[in-house]
């Protein structure tokens, strides 16, 4: 008799503790409905553009899911002018991850639809992880996009939603002003990426920090039994499932052949479903590629929605004759180094390039030091660049970079444990290393100006160090 009135008892209190936990993340939703939403201007909100026109496509269509690649790469309308069937851009942000792409597509394949599955080729997409902080943003003001991911998603929305809160007070105190290509102007309503990008910008043609992973370390037992899943849950309501390949930069590709060859050889043997696409057509040429190894330009994108034409047609048994012309590629920018003599200041160690000097180290006199300021002018040279590790082991607290800084790479405060500020004066974002804090003290802040603290946590780039970073008045 008692074991049944705790038993009742039990389930009376799991009852009420459901109830209640319901109604907090009901009125939590309300409430965050209702606040004025500071991402709108971003590339984050790209995301519900996507949303929205997958929810909204009626019919067969091709569903193409992925990261930024595929917001860069894919031209929607020429692949429905080509094949005859609706094509949705499902990709936005490495950064969110691949499995909440997955599950937010669920509610809308439907039969004779045709997704491809093209992760960019990175550990971080190859597996279960999802970016919550970067989802937070993304899904802004629209509770019925954090339903759709599913009661699992609770904690971890619960969990970012502190900092995201923090982000928005400084962001509304400090003002937001997003342009180029990180606009969510720069989609179109198909949530293909127009923004004009008729060059290689990268130094050298490529990325040198934030490389391909064409290997089977990245594939993982967690990887096939999530794609698989999906896989299986999409052939029961009609569709096909494939998997592709994002477009590489040759350039950037360490990996060899043999490396390749059991990538793709682990990938077909673990596979439920067909491999779409050639990943040697994938490794494209560096003219073909915009700010980053997986980002083309508007020559690579025709070319990359060649590509994915030709292979919905083949599997589809489509025998029309593509349009579409294949460009030129473009000419990507020089190697930066002209002389690659180190000299130093007594504190610097530095080189010239062609772009003005980067700081490549420090000496000891510098490392001593308990207040870091880099100059805007070395040697008689402007002051372009931070090289990979260039602080490491300093004994300063505070870390000053001035304006004119154009690149920083990966690493810059290895193993320099006393920093806790880095002061950040660039108005004009430099290109950043995804590395850029590794081994880096936990608890560093990054300090830029007032008026461009938007401007940065809402950055592609800049934005996976939004937790770090906060404006100079604080």
């Amino acid at each position: 008799m008692n074991e049944r009135k705790n038993l009742f008892k039990f389930i009376l209190f799991l009852m009420i503790f459901l109830i209640c936990f319901a109604g907090i993340c009901f009125l939590g939703c309300k409430y965050l409905s209702g606040l004025k939403r500071v991402y709108d201007g971003s590339f984050y909100a790209g995301l519900k553009t996507k949303y929205d026109r997958l929810t909204s496509v009626k019919g067969p269509k091709i569903v193409v899911i992925g990261g930024s690649s595929v917001a860069f790469g894919i031209d929607s309308k020429t692949v429905e002018r080509e094949t005859g069937i609706s094509c949705v851009n499902f990709g936005l942000y490495a950064a969110i991850g691949f499995k909440p792409m997955l599950d937010l597509s669920k509610g809308s394949i439907g039969e004779g639809d045709i997704v491809v599955l093209a992760p960019e080729l990175s550990s971080q997409m190859y597996s279960g992880y999802i970016g919550y902080e970067y989802l937070t943003d993304s899904v802004e003001g629209r509770p019925d996009m954090a339903t759709a991911l599913g009661k699992e998603y609770a904690k971890g929305f619960l969990s970012a939603l502190p900092k995201y809160l923090s982000r928005r007070s400084r962001i509304l105190k400090s003002g937001i002003s997003v342009e180029g290509v990180y606009a969510n102007s720069s989609f179109d309503d198909y949530g293909d990426i127009i923004y004009l990008r008729n060059e290689n910008v990268m130094n050298g043609g490529y990325n040198k920090t934030d490389l391909p992973e064409i290997s089977t370390d990245i594939l993982t037992e967690e990887f096939f039994d999530m794609v698989n899943a999906y896989a299986k849950y999409c052939k029961e309501r009609g569709a096909s499932v494939y998997l592709g390949f994002p477009p590489v930069n040759a350039l950037s590709v360490k990996d060899t052949d043999e490396a390749q060859k059991a990538f793709l050889s682990k990938l077909k043997d673990n596979l439920d479903f067909e491999i779409l696409a050639s990943l040697e057509d994938h490794i494209m040429d560096p003219g073909y590629f915009y700010d980053s190894n997986f980002h083309t330009n508007d020559p690579g994108t025709v070319y990359n929605t060649l590509l994915l034409v030709n292979d919905i047609k083949r599997v589809t048994g489509n025998m029309t004759l593509t349009s579409i012309e294949i460009p030129e590629p473009l000419e990507g920018e020089k190697e930066e180094e002209t002389d690659k003599e180190i000299q130093n200041d007594g504190i610097f160690y530095f080189i010239l390039t062609d772009k003005g000097i980067v700081v490549k180290g420090l000496t000891e006199e510098g490392k001593a030091l308990t207040e870091l300021n880099v100059p805007t002018v070395l040697g008689g040279y402007n002051v372009w660049g931070i090289d990979s590790f260039a602080f490491e082991d300093s004994k300063a607290i505070k870390l000053t970079l001035p304006e004119g800084i154009g690149i920083i790479r990966e690493g810059i405060l290895k193993n320099a444990d006393s920093i806790k500020n880095v002061y950040i004066y660039c108005k004009n974002l430099p290109e950043v290393s995804s590395d850029m804090l590794y081994m880096a003290p936990e608890d560093v802040v990054l300090y830029v100006e007032k008026d461009v603290y938007g401007k940065y946590v809402t950055d592609y780039f800049w934005g996976l160090f939004s937790n770090k970073l906060k404006p100079m008045d604080e």
